[in-house]
């Protein structure tokens, strides 16, 4: 059917398939696209919204009216082919933290706490950031530092690389993952490639896919081994000690171990 727009793209990694939210005159849904078929599956609490992006479990995460909505489990949901055919209320809402124009969703450990899964949203020079997993959520801003200014109207994952685009042809920008402290409110962005100055933009990433763009930050093991070592060269507020010949068994074992040395 004729529309008046469609935003918020994002493969399920649940069922490999593309969902994009349509917007109408009065109202906007969302709807599972492939070749050749376009099927309805949940209305939307408005049309005003412009980022959405899925977890590994096939939950649809958007952004709208100010605030994060969920609608759970999307690939099993039956499709319609008329949109006035899709009937109730799923959606619901996790935060009531503004976001950004593009949403990313990993899984880490950025609380030292074991595995989580996160929201994440550039607005200006902040990174917003909502613990969707494990409840009760959480959320927080971070100061943002490496990026120009402007808006950020498309992100992109690509297994754990994280992308944001700035809409005034300032540069896609690649978050290190490591430099994510939600104690002290701040995480870095390093200059990943270029990008093309326009307000009318969305990104549309593949989670399992390989990144198109060139590796701007190490890869985690050599972080880890670098920084680790220089940490626990000091051995300030730690029982390790070197032996004789300069080396530590324990510091290698504690990196293996180790989540975050940074």
């Amino acid at each position: 059917p004729a529309f008046d727009k469609i935003n918020a793209c994002g493969v399920n990694p649940a069922d490999s398939t593309i969902y994009c939210a349509i917007l109408f005159a009065r109202s906007g849904y969302l709807a599972r696209i492939d070749s050749s078929h376009v099927g309805f599956v949940a209305k939307l609490p408005s049309k005003k919204f412009h980022s959405a992006e899925f977890d590994e479990k096939g939950n649809y995460y958007f952004n709208g009216a100010d605030q994060l909505f969920k609608i759970p489990e999307v690939h099993d949901l039956p499709a319609f082919s008329v949109q006035y055919s899709v009937k109730g209320k799923i959606y619901e809402t996790v935060s009531k933290l503004k976001m950004g124009a593009d949403l990313a969703v990993i899984d880490e450990d950025f609380e030292g706490t074991g595995q989580g899964t996160y929201v994440m949203s550039l607005l200006k020079k902040e990174m917003k950031v909502v613990r969707v997993s494990p409840e009760p959520t959480k959320d927080w801003t971070l100061k943002a530092d490496g990026l120009p200014a402007g808006g950020f109207g498309a992100a992109w994952i690509f297994k754990k690389e994280v992308y944001f685009a700035n809409n005034d042809g300032l540069g896609v920008y690649q978050l290190d993952l490591h430099s994510v402290d939600l104690k002290e409110k701040k995480a870095t962005f390093v200059k990943a490639g270029s990008s093309k100055a326009t307000n009318s933009n969305d990104g549309l990433g593949c989670a399992h896919g390989r990144s198109p763009f060139e590796a701007v930050i190490k890869a985690e093991a050599e972080r880890e081994a670098v920084h680790c070592m220089v940490k626990f060269s000091k051995f300030e507020g730690t029982t390790f000690k070197p032996d004789p010949t300069g080396r530590c068994k324990q510091c290698l074992k504690e990196l293996k171990a180790a989540d975050r040395c940074y």
